[in-house]
């Protein structure tokens, strides 16, 4: 088992909608690591900016994919890319870790 990080730019994701009502999972575009990244591993989701760090931890669900991401979280370019499927367990907008 491996430990990540997924970076968010609050330009391009709509965090606080990723959590709302309870929703948990999504995919998550990745550019880097696609042949080392595996379900099981574990993730910490970092978004950047001056209030940034770490605002959830999780885990990586299944299998990279190509795809695109989800429209209604995701602002940035609409061209297919490597999705992996995420699902977090613990969620702390409020307070990152920075």
């Amino acid at each position: 088992m491996a430990h990540w990080i997924l970076q968010a730019n609050p330009a391009h994701w709509r965090i606080r909608e990723l959590f709302a009502g309870g929703r948990k999972g999504t995919v998550w575009p990745v550019r880097r690591y696609r042949e080392t990244v595996a379900a099981g591993d574990d993730v910490a989701l970092w978004v950047c900016g001056p209030d940034g760090g770490v605002v959830a931890l999780g885990r990586i669900i299944g299998e990279p994919f190509e795809g695109r991401p989800d429209k209604r979280l995701w602002t940035g370019d609409p061209a297919k890319t490597t999705l992996l499927p995420v699902e977090f367990g613990t969620e702390f907008l409020e307070r990152p870790i920075g």
